[in-house]
């Protein structure tokens, strides 16, 4: 017995995985500003972490959008011809 997946399903957790990070950042960036020592060393920084995250989102982007998404992942025995003889 085998199904197929689509790969556009491995979206969903990526999708949710960038929406955490987002909102984690979001949480981050905003205490730095509210709590942090307001200094230039705190601005560089956050301007750091900010650079960082927006290269990777678009490194991401790039390598995702190469992907055919409609592509199905087929899962079942291996080796459902009878390549294998049975004992």
């Amino acid at each position: 017995m085998s199904f197929a997946v689509s790969l556009s399903a491995l979206l969903i957790p990526y999708a949710l995985a960038i929406v955490f990070f987002m909102i984690f950042a979001a949480f981050n960036i905003h205490h730095l500003m509210r709590y942090g020592a307001t200094t230039r060393v705190s601005y560089i920084i956050t301007f750091i972490f900010l650079s960082g995250s927006v290269l990777l989102l678009f490194i991401s982007w790039q390598m995702l959008g190469g992907v055919d998404w409609s592509q199905q992942m087929t899962f079942g025995t291996p080796f459902s011809d009878g390549s294998i003889p049975q004992l």
